[in-house]
């Protein structure tokens, strides 16, 4: 059984994976909230919905599919976003959805317009008439399918397009989301006049957690991240916040904010406070994104994730960065903590430092990394994530911590997924490794994944050896077809094995491939080659 050695087996994944602000001193500064009244509603409460599968845009190629949109259940019913169509991951065009009523059995015929696109798509026009059947499976999860033609303008060329066998899943999670808007003499004091944008989720017990965003103008803003309980709509309530960052002369920002928030009735609001705000110094480790290693900004435990910013890592760093391979922890059977002084918690737990580039030594980082392990921590929500460099800890960034992110490991920026035949031998187009070959139809692909949760045997925190198969096999599919899984293996840590089967009528070339699991999925754009 493959051990870590898995992540260090290919250079090009072990490059890869996972591949300034202005010098001030450290100035902390009393703020207030004034005026900041509005009269469009606070909270939209809803559900957001989400939509994965594979099939074919004729004669554009294999294609998967993602729709991403929100559910309102407060007033409408009514559900709108986009279809998004992944070639790879660099080419991909979206179509918008106004506001439509889908309920428990529906088909829709619609129309929508291209409204750009990605890579080979970039500037992408045209339209499409198109057929969509939803059907419930529970109240988060169902299945549809997708048909219908239209045309695609890239360009001077107009191209006349069929959509073909797509089908997949969907699931439905509980969110909020809103807008202050205020009135022009809204302001932060010192800072000026501010807008206020609400973003957050609602989990089981009714209290929503999110973030305020504080937008001054198109540079600077900064992040105030809260919970408060939602059946307190119609009441003043107290609502203490952690500023987490921000943007322009916010970036690293830190401090507290005490606030107050009147709900009325007619969902209008009143936002009130005080607070004190931290802009740091320069040199200060500045965490601008954490996202699930080729995946979405959600994360979970037991996760590789891609953490980036400004001075994460120190400027000496060696060319290439520096990995855990000879971190004396191993000796012990544990992951290393800290590397190169170096570490990063998440949810106040210590993650495993793997890798870390700097934007100074290695120019394929265009800004410092790390890559780390999450911990095992089932909680949902929020979560703050803090680096510490030589000592020097970061400002939290705040994210969403979730009990699954898929994602599928990749060759590269195209989205070829890191695979191997049964022999263990590359699995990819030919030429992209001197070895690698195409899959043939019906023959079984190992995939590897991350993001998959946890297996059914128990797992040690920080032990270097994690086994045990999932305690249900994923879905998958392939060009639009069904992809049956015939094992899903947890073979090092949060690194995952799935066995898939290449459908029989799989296409010569590039095959756009999916997997769902208790209603998450990977990522559009992922490809398997077949020959």
């Amino acid at each position: 059984m493959k051990t870590l050695a898995a992540l260090s087996k290919y250079p090009l994944l072990a490059a890869g994976l996972f591949a300034a602000f202005p010098a001030i001193a450290q100035k902390t500064t009393n703020i207030n909230l004034v005026n900041i009244t509005g009269k469009t509603p606070l909270i939209t409460a809803g559900r957001s919905v989400s939509l994965t599968g594979t099939g074919a845009v004729s004669p554009l190629g294999n294609a998967s599919v993602s729709f991403n949109g929100t559910q309102d259940q407060t007033t409408t019913g009514l559900t709108q976003g986009a279809f998004t169509f992944f070639f790879n991951r660099l080419d991909s065009f979206s179509v918008n959805v106004g506001p439509k009523l889908v309920g428990k059995t529906t088909t829709l015929t619609l129309s929508g317009a291209i409204a750009g696109g990605t890579g080979a798509y970039s500037g992408a026009t045209g339209s499409l008439t198109y057929t969509f059947t939803y059907s419930a499976v529970a109240p988060s999860s169902g299945t549809f399918t997708l048909s219908g033609s239209g045309s695609i303008t890239v360009g001077k060329t107009t191209t006349a397009i069929t959509l073909a066998n797509f089908s997949g899943l969907a699931s439905l999670t509980g969110l909020v989301s809103g807008t202050f808007t205020p009135n022009p003499t809204a302001a932060v004091t010192p800072f000026g006049n501010v807008t206020v944008n609400f973003a957050g989720a609602k989990t089981h017990d009714g209290v929503i957690q999110g973030t305020l965003t504080f937008v001054f103008n198109a540079n600077d803003s900064f992040n105030a991240s809260f919970s408060f309980d939602y059946s307190l709509v119609g009441f003043s309530v107290n609502l203490p916040c952690t500023i987490t960052g921000g943007a322009g002369i916010f970036r690293g920002a830190s401090g507290t904010l005490s606030a107050n928030l009147t709900l009325n009735s007619d969902m209008t609001f009143t936002l009130t406070g005080s607070g004190t705000i931290i802009q740091p110094p320069a040199g200060t480790p500045v965490i601008t994104s954490v996202n699930t290693a080729f995946g979405s900004p959600n994360i979970a435990q037991n996760t590789w994730l891609e953490i980036k910013g400004t001075n994460l890592a120190p400027s000496n760093t060696p060319a290439g960065g520096l990995y855990w391979s000879n971190a004396p922890e191993f000796a012990q059977g544990r992951m290393p903590t800290q590397l190169g002084g170096i570490s990063v918690t998440i949810n106040g737990k210590p993650a495993y430092v793997w890798w870390f580039c700097s934007s100074a030594t290695t120019p394929a980082c265009a800004s410092d990394q790390i890559n780390v392990l999450s911990p095992l921590d089932g909680s949902v929500g929020r979560a703050d994530v803090v680096v510490t460099r030589q000592g020097v800890a970061s400002v939290p960034m705040s994210v969403n911590m979730v009990p699954l992110a898929p994602s599928f490991l990749l060759f590269d920026t195209t989205g070829h997924s890191v695979a191997e035949h049964t022999d263990f031998s590359l699995l990819g187009p030919v030429g992209l490794f001197p070895a690698s070959t195409p899959a043939k139809p019906s023959e079984v692909a190992i995939i590897y994944a991350i993001g998959f949760g946890l297996p059914t045997a128990p797992l040690v925190d920080g032990s270097s050896t994690q086994l045990g198969a999932l305690p249900v096999l994923p879905v998958c599919q392939m060009a639009g077809a069904p992809a049956p899984v015939t094992a899903a293996v947890l073979i090092a840590p949060g690194l995952y094995a799935l066995f898939v089967t290449v459908p029989a009528g799989a296409t010569s070339g590039e095959n756009a491939v999916s997997c769902s699991y208790q209603n998450s999925s990977t990522p559009g754009g992922n490809l398997l080659t077949v020959r």
